[in-house]
């Protein structure tokens, strides 16, 4: 929950504090005592003493911080900061955490790293939206540093998509927004699982979808003796992958981090599935805090904002499938808000071979199963 120098708890938890605040500098008087009684030691006075003096100035240190950032958070007096603070969802648990992120880093970035270097390199598959690096550059504030310092390169992809990757719309499928969408997405990866029962990748962008949908499939899966994996529910993310690898045909669901670091080049992953295009959750504290203040700069933050960070989301996605020169397979994109929305085609243009929308059920199996035929 986001919070401001006029939140009622601040003056609430204020006694609190103050009295915390006065036992941390007991501390940290405490401790700097010791380090100067320990300078008048002679070196070699005794075992480990060099390593004790460190680990108490490594522990005076540390309170310091500790005060300096619980004064920080709890006066959240920086208009371009966005303060908020999460609570435990145990009731026997006491871990409030609070938060503190700069709005706007550009402009650090420029004054604070690069006036002090000599180069820096920025390079990644998905720096550009729609083949414009403006978006980037502006992000991190490359278009504050004299133009001729920066010079901005594409290049193509060493991948032939088009004989690689074959792209689907099914737009028989609801829209994300229906109620009955998650129905649709259940019913839809069943069918492909007994249609062209390959590896497959299932990208969500929240875990409620994507738990809702494994318990509805788990089951048939069973039957069917098919690998399910799910994140979050069948272990670690680094087991997920290692198990998907290796069990062949298996199925996956991810959501957060699989859009992006994911690498299972060969038929271990020969399906894509895009439940939903990945626009960021506009009542995040961060999001919505940007949001505000794109508007109050006089921007429309669908467009300037929330559009270019879910291209560049859909675009890391894309790039699970194809990881050699070898891999081959299909990509299915669910969310037909892509070719039904104006701002879909966005999406569409940051890809590197164009979709083919298919109206109907009985004509997308037909296109699927004759792709993996031909393989």
């Amino acid at each position: 929950m986001r919070y401001n120098r006029h939140a009622g708890f601040l003056r609430e938890i204020a006694p609190f504090y103050q009295d915390l605040q006065k036992q941390l500098e007991s501390v940290e008087s405490g401790l700097n005592d010791i380090i100067e009684g320990f300078r008048a030691i002679p070196e070699g006075s005794f075992s480990f003493q060099q390593q004790i003096y460190q680990e108490l100035n490594a522990q005076f240190n540390r309170a310091v911080e500790l005060r300096n950032n619980l004064e920080f958070l709890l006066a959240a007096e920086w208009d371009n900061y966005v303060y908020w603070f999460e609570i435990p969802a145990r009731a026997d648990s006491s871990d409030v955490r609070l938060y503190a992120a700069p709005l706007e880093i550009a402009s650090i970035l420029a004054s604070k790293l690069y006036k002090k270097l000599r180069t820096a390199v920025f390079t990644s598959a998905t720096l550009a939206v729609s083949r414009d690096f403006q978006y980037f550059m502006h992000r991190v504030g490359l278009d504050l540093v004299e133009p001729e310092r920066v010079e901005a390169v594409l290049l193509d992809s060493p991948f032939n998509y088009m004989e690689q990757v074959l792209l689907l719309v099914p737009t028989f499928i609801a829209d994300p927004r229906d109620p009955e969408y998650s129905v649709h997405i259940q019913d839809f990866i069943k069918k492909i699982i007994q249609h062209v029962p390959r590896g497959m990748l299932v990208l969500f962008t929240s875990y409620a979808l994507l738990n809702n949908v494994y318990k509805a499939v788990r089951t048939s899966f069973q039957a069917q003796n098919i690998l399910l994996l799910g994140q979050g529910i069948d272990g670690s993310r680094h087991s997920l992958i290692n198990q998907f690898k290796a069990v062949k045909n298996s199925v996956l669901f991810g959501t957060d981090s699989f859009w992006e670091g994911v690498d299972v080049p060969g038929k271990a992953l020969e399906i894509l599935l895009i439940t939903r295009l990945p626009f960021e959750v506009p009542s995040e504290p961060i999001v919505q805090a940007k949001a505000e203040m794109i508007r109050r700069q006089g921007g429309n933050p669908f467009l300037d904002y929330f559009i270019p960070e879910a291209v560049i989301r859909f675009r890391q996605g894309f790039g699970r499938l194809i990881r050699s020169k070898s891999d081959y397979g299909a990509i299915i994109i669910l969310d037909t808000r892509v070719v039904k929305k104006q701002y879909g085609r966005r999406f569409l243009d940051s890809l590197p071979i164009p979709a083919r929308e298919v109206p109907n059920e009985a004509l997308f199996w037909q296109k699927l199963t004759e792709w993996f035929a031909n393989y």
